[in-house]
């Protein structure tokens, strides 16, 4: 997609990724951070977080005045998308757009991001997940750069949010990072791990693993078991 390419084409790779998975409690919002770049794999937070928690995340993240932010919204869960709200005027400046799975469900909160993103005048990519020959639910490439992936899931009828989703492949010298929101177990590795890590032996893998440690589909050691992983992190 010609456009994801011109927005990911503003990062600059010339310093060292560094990854950080904050503590938002049950939700889920990543970082990867090149130099003043910062990647946000979901910004959410416990949907029973208070104002002061939430307000305190926002302090904590600490968003400096040179940051240029990119977002990625996994789905369509509150407790992957919250946060946004509570950013100021100025941070929304930073921000250089947001991506997002193009179906938003008719919440309150949901309402209230999208005026927000349209208030702020913010870039926002929308990504269908509908195909019409698709009737199982597909993990497709739909962008592809010597840094990362990202891929869109797709298919005739998606009921559930956690597999109308976006998941982002990083791809790093000797480790790569798989960002999986709450997409299901056999989806990621028949989609994205069997492809992707050819050199097992040498090259690890960090997971972010999906649904905060729930239920998220068939899981299959046999298949698992092959990685050479550098971390499993649970965000919870």
């Amino acid at each position: 997609m010609e456009d994801l390419k011109d927005f990911f084409s503003q990062i600059s790779w010339s310093e060292e990724a560094k990854l950080i998975v904050w503590d938002v409690g049950h939700g889920n919002w990543n970082e990867v951070r090149v130099g003043n770049n910062r990647i946000f794999f979901d910004i959410g937070a416990d949907k029973y977080y208070r104002l002061s928690d939430k307000q305190n995340l926002i302090e904590k993240i600490a968003i400096k005045e040179d940051d240029v932010i990119f977002i990625i919204i996994s789905h369509w869960d509150v407790d992957h998308y919250q946060s946004l709200l509570f950013f100021q005027n100025e941070t929304c400046q930073k921000i250089a757009g947001i991506i997002a799975p193009e179906f938003i469900p008719h919440t309150n909160t949901a309402r209230m991001v999208v005026n927000y993103i349209e208030q702020h005048h913010i870039k926002f990519f929308r990504i269908s997940g509908f195909h019409k020959s698709s009737k199982e639910v597909e993990l497709n490439c739909i962008y592809d750069s010597q840094y990362l992936k990202l891929y869109r899931s797709r298919s005739k009828k998606i009921s559930s949010r956690n597999l109308d989703s976006i998941v982002l492949f990083v791809k790093g010298n000797n480790v790569d990072i798989l960002f999986t929101g709450d997409q299901q177990y056999h989806k990621l590795y028949q989609y994205i791990l069997s492809t992707n890590v050819h050199d097992k032996e040498n090259k690890k893998l960090i997971l972010i693993v999906p649904h905060h440690g729930g239920n998220s589909g068939k899981l299959k050691p046999d298949d698992w078991e092959k990685f050479n992983y550098e971390k499993i992190i649970l965000s919870y």
